[in-house]
């Protein structure tokens, strides 16, 4: 029963993420630049849509691996999907606290109004907001066998960031503008901070996605020492009534 539940889960995050995915590529379009070589990346230049292409990814990893068990059932497998979920986690963290905090103080450096009419708002939430709470539940259905260690977990993190960073030079080099206002709104010295500050955030991120994955299964631990406690009591009290 519980891993029918959990595979109900799965089945409803990996085949809502993978319409969400398929919306984003088939029915939003950026206007087009004057000049072509200011389309280098084109939608793969921004994080948001990265973190959507790797978490519907993870999704599908971990859906293939419950359902489909034959020749997906090894231990470095489940072991990678271990990895997949809760840096998927760490990244949708980021993705999400990033994003509102920056929207909060000025929306124009990460979502100018103009997007308004080309994102809908409940598309919006699905790559700025439920990624968070999606990919948690993700990693949070991975047994704590395959989960990773905080030193795993963190090292992929990172460099999954120091990739992007590095991403976001080249499409600076080959088109001479910066993916998000907020760069080219800081100086240099400042955007260097900036990206540096982003890259050591992962590391508090990280760390809440561990913790958080370490209490609910320490909690799943507890509650089943106490079914099982319950059901010893239920038990003897049958044997005294006889």
């Amino acid at each position: 029963m519980k891993t029918l539940f959990q595979n109900i889960i799965r089945t409803a995050l990996v085949s809502a993420y993978v319409l969400v995915l398929y919306y984003n590529f088939t029915y939003v379009g950026f206007p087009s630049r004057k000049n072509p070589s200011k389309n280098f990346g084109g939608k793969y230049e921004y994080l948001t849509v990265l973190n959507l292409v790797f978490l519907t990814a993870s999704l599908t990893f971990s859906f293939l691996c419950e359902l489909l068990p034959i020749g997906l059932n090894s231990n470095p497998v489940h072991k990678l999907k271990g990895i997949l979920n809760a840096a998927s986690a760490t990244i949708s963290m980021f993705v999400c606290l990033a994003f509102w905090s920056i929207y909060a103080i000025n929306r124009e450096l990460v979502f100018p109004a103009v997007l308004d009419s080309i994102i809908p708002p409940w598309h919006n939430h699905a790559i700025h907001t439920t990624v968070l709470p999606v990919s948690l539940i993700s990693y949070l259905l991975t047994p704590k066998s395959h989960a990773p260690r905080f030193a795993t977990l963190m090292c992929v993190a990172s460099g999954l960031v120091v990739c992007y960073t590095l991403w976001i030079y080249v499409i600076y080099l080959n088109t001479g503008r910066w993916v998000y206002p907020v760069l080219a709104v800081l100086g240099a010295p400042a955007r260097a901070a900036f990206i540096a500050a982003c890259a050591l955030s992962m590391a508090p991120f990280a760390f809440a996605a561990h913790w958080i994955k370490s209490r609910f299964d320490a909690w799943k631990t507890d509650a089943a020492k106490a079914v099982k406690r319950e059901k010893r009591k239920q038990k003897a009290k049958a044997k005294k009534a006889q």
